[in-house]
């Protein structure tokens, strides 16, 4: 099932923890509202590890037909009203920490 599908029938802070890797920065623009939901849907940490090597708003293609959407990605979750906490950059990816505010 497609995350964005996935995300509107879950509880409010129903996962103390979410993780992704290498999966948001596939979203196409259109479904950017899934953020907001993976923001309602964690109780504690949002755990993202995304490719940040271009610009915000800029879309690459991996082995040619799969799109990468390059984001901001602290900008994005602390949009939805979460703090990041920590960030680790990559040679590819960077890991960032996100924290539900109490």
């Amino acid at each position: 099932m497609a995350i964005e599908e996935f995300v509107t029938d879950v509880a409010d802070d129903t996962y103390d923890v979410v993780f992704s890797v290498e999966t948001l920065q596939h979203l196409h623009p259109d479904v950017d509202w899934a953020f907001e939901e993976l923001a309602r849907i964690v109780d504690d940490l949002l755990i993202t590890v995304e490719n940040e090597g271009g610009d915000p708003g800029e879309v690459n293609y991996v082995d040619d037909n799969v799109p990468l959407y390059y984001r901001d990605w602290n900008a994005v979750f602390t949009d939805c009203g979460l703090t990041e906490v920590d960030s680790i950059d990559g040679k590819r990816d960077t890991v960032r920490i996100f924290q539900v505010p109490e």
